[in-house]
């Protein structure tokens, strides 16, 4: 399993169970992961875009 860096992260208490049986849970958002770069596009320097 990978390790990631998550940014923006908020966690956010809930009370969660069914009738007599509850607890406190929690919902995690996160905004993006840190060095994240997939999907984007990497340009290419001007040297190499002349030859």
């Amino acid at each position: 399993m990978r390790q990631v860096e998550l940014e923006g992260l908020l966690a956010e208490p809930r009370v969660m169970g069914q009738g007599e049986f509850k607890y406190q849970g929690f919902n995690f958002y996160a905004g993006g992961i840190k060095g994240d770069n997939s999907g984007a596009k990497v340009s290419q320097p001007a040297a190499s875009k002349a030859a």
